[in-house]
């Protein structure tokens, strides 16, 4: 065989480095086998800018617990140990104390797993759409005497951004502590002239950077997709809601996204404080440990609550722990609303067991998201599940951006996170676990009124889908674990 010509050399040894250099790290990185297999294959067939994709996208700078920011999580967490209990205990946790024996090994799973510790005496209001939660936002800031602690994924320069961020000015120059934390990929359109404006008047604004070349965390794939608000340590909100106009009417017209948020008080508050202090330690470099900022907490109510961050660092997976315990402890219902649904294959097949156990499961999803290639990657999932007898709902527009899940009446779970691989796996996702039947109530009722908006899904519907059709959804759940 006579040698290749100089360039055809080079090209070639350029695909073989390319592939088995980063087919390598693929292999020491432990994704998903499902992960793995459509990154080999992107490898595969497209080296160059695949190798590319994979390192902006794929790979995984964090790592797990040896982290930097785990690191800081730790450090943060040690000092407010006396303030917000943490770790590992003994005694039955508070859910129990309000849940069915059946339930209680459930309990236990997400005492092991959750950061915080379950906490009694606390309210909890359910805010349905933009108006009510940022009404109530607004006016909390307003009447802020000490701090103000706002933590957001979107953050868009429009009236309702622009409402905020004037809230906050103000809020900073009556003497208010003022911190503002958003995703730097989430809130790209914000104007950094009017940022630059709000920080002159005394408010702290910082971006959580995956994109920091020089400190190696130019990684586009892990975002900070948590939602909190923290007013002067005792009244706390946190959802599915971003700060934009898009959950509100504007002209007359209506909201392109509805979505529902929640307003706390009471000891659960400190818990909120301390995943927002962890998250800013990382982002600012600062450490907000001053006792004033987690004042002695007050009974606001009955409600047992406890905050459960997600994320890649030392809280992987807890979300996706949950939500199949969840869904093998339950009896007789559970109910979800999930913006974005691409379950991975086990928890499809703790849905699916669910429902063949007895228990009603009820799921209500967009008619239509805003991506229309999520909306081919869901479709190819629904057969095993309508085939098993879940119930499949779905809601028309506009876009339903809620996150709500209720097991047996008992227990919800609220917050940000989506039931997709990011949720699971990469973005950092912070969730309120509620358990108190007159809340949890609420929320059921909240289902129960979106569910009669929506048009139910039946398996012959799904199996009628054509070929072209069928073809086109299995090609883009293909791609589930990256979308």
């Amino acid at each position: 065989m006579p040698p290749l010509p100089l360039a055809e050399a080079v090209a070639f040894g350029l695909y073989l480095g390319t592939v088995v250099g980063c087919g390598w790290h693929l292999l020491l990185s432990r994704k998903q086998p499902s992960a793995t297999v459509l990154w080999a294959a992107i490898l595969l067939f497209f080296p160059i800018l695949g190798a590319l994709a994979y390192t902006v996208v794929g790979v995984d700078r964090l790592g797990k617990r040896a982290t930097i920011k785990e690191l800081r999580n730790r450090a943060v967490r040690n000092e407010l140990e006396a303030l917000v209990p943490s770790g590992p205990f003994r005694e039955l946790p508070a859910e129990a104390r309000v849940f069915p024996p059946h339930l209680d090994p459930f309990a236990n799973l997400v005492a092991n797993v959750a950061r915080y510790r379950a906490v009694g005496g606390n309210s909890v209001e359910l805010l349905t759409g933009g108006p009510a939660f940022y009404g109530r936002a607004l006016a909390a800031i307003d009447a802020a005497t000490s701090s103000v602690l706002v933590e957001t994924f979107i953050f868009d320069p429009d009236s309702v951004g622009d409402a905020f961020l004037e809230a906050l000015a103000q809020a900073a120059e009556r003497g208010v502590r003022c911190c503002v934390l958003f995703d730097d990929i989430g809130a790209l359109s914000l104007d950094p002239l009017r940022l630059d404006s709000v920080r002159a008047r005394g408010v702290q604004v910082v971006a959580f950077n995956q994109r920091d070349w020089l400190r190696g965390r130019w990684q586009l794939n892990l975002r900070n997709h948590r939602k909190v608000l923290v007013v002067d340590g005792r009244i706390g909100f946190t959802g599915g809601m971003n700060i934009s106009a898009r959950h509100t009417s504007v002209d007359g017209a209506p909201p392109e996204s509805e979505d529902h948020h929640f307003e706390v008080r009471g000891p659960v508050v400190a818990q909120l404080t301390a995943a927002f202090a962890e998250d800013w330690s990382y982002a600012a470099d600062e450490a907000l440990t001053a006792p004033a900022l987690y004042p002695p907490p007050e009974v606001a109510g009955d409600v047992v609550c406890r905050i459960l961050p997600s994320g890649p660092d030392g809280d992987a997976l807890v979300f996706w722990k949950v939500l199949i315990g969840a869904l093998h402890a339950a009896r007789e219902r559970v109910q979800v609303v999930s913006p974005y649904f691409l379950p991975d294959e086990a928890v499809s097949a703790a849905f699916a067991l669910a429902s063949l156990r007895g228990v009603r499961v009820d799921v209500v999803v967009p008619a239509k998201t805003d991506s229309r290639v999520v909306d081919w990657a869901t479709e190819a999932g629904l057969g095993e599940l309508l085939d098993a007898g879940v119930r499949i709902w779905r809601r028309p527009a506009p876009f339903l951006h809620s996150k709500l899940l209720t097991v047996d009446g008992q227990w919800a779970l609220v917050g940000s996170p989506n039931l997709d691989q990011r949720s699971f796996r990469l973005n950092y996702e912070l969730a309120l676990g509620v358990a108190d039947p007159q809340a949890v109530a609420a929320i059921d009722e909240a289902i129960a009124a979106e569910r009669a908006k929506c048009e139910p899904m039946s398996l012959q519907e799904w199996e009628a889908r054509s070929t072209i059709s069928r073809a086109w959804s299995n090609f883009w759940a293909l791609w589930n674990p990256l979308l």
